[in-house]
């Protein structure tokens, strides 16, 4: 939420495999008014977004949690628009 609020007026995209961390996400959004976030549920190793659709991917805290962290920046890598950042914590 907070890098919605600096991207303004740009949208941002949240991403969890959790349900639950996607319901909460999305009451803290209606809470603070951020209305240029909308939250999906997915598998960072197979991300539900078209090719080239962001200017910029963020995780933090992501990689050294999953089994196949090549897969997942991949998938960034993928939906990146060229020239887009990965920023990567």
């Amino acid at each position: 939420l907070g890098l919605a609020e600096r991207v303004l007026p740009g949208r941002a995209t949240g991403l969890d495999t959790s349900p639950s961390a996607i319901a909460h996400a999305q009451r803290l959004a209606t809470g603070l008014e951020r209305v240029n976030t909308t939250f999906r549920t997915g598998n960072p190793g197979e991300l539900p977004f078209a090719d080239r659709s962001f200017d910029l991917v963020h995780a933090h805290a992501l990689l050294e949690d999953l089994t196949r962290p090549g897969e997942a920046m991949a998938e960034m890598d993928r939906v990146l628009r060229p020239g887009g950042i990965a920023a990567l914590c």
